[in-house]
């Protein structure tokens, strides 16, 4: 059975990740379970699309830098 957003108008999920490649493979695995997607790599684009898409949820799967020796 398919979500029930694949059934109507769909809400789309949110994407939130630096790396373009992880980006599109969860955009890619939300598309074949049925479900719409919206998706960024940059944190400043967020409150703007949940503003504009209304999403579902959020997917953030941003990567925090290693720390360095000055830090």
């Amino acid at each position: 059975m398919r979500p029930r957003a694949a059934r109507e108008e769909r809400t789309p999920i949110l994407v939130v990740d630096d790396d373009p490649h992880a980006r599109r493979h969860v955009r890619d695995a939300l598309a074949a379970a049925g479900y719409a997607q919206a998706a960024t790599g940059e944190p400043g684009q967020v409150s703007r699309l949940v503003e504009a898409k209304h999403p579902l949820w959020c997917c953030w799967t941003w990567c925090c830098r290693a720390p360095t020796a000055s830090s």
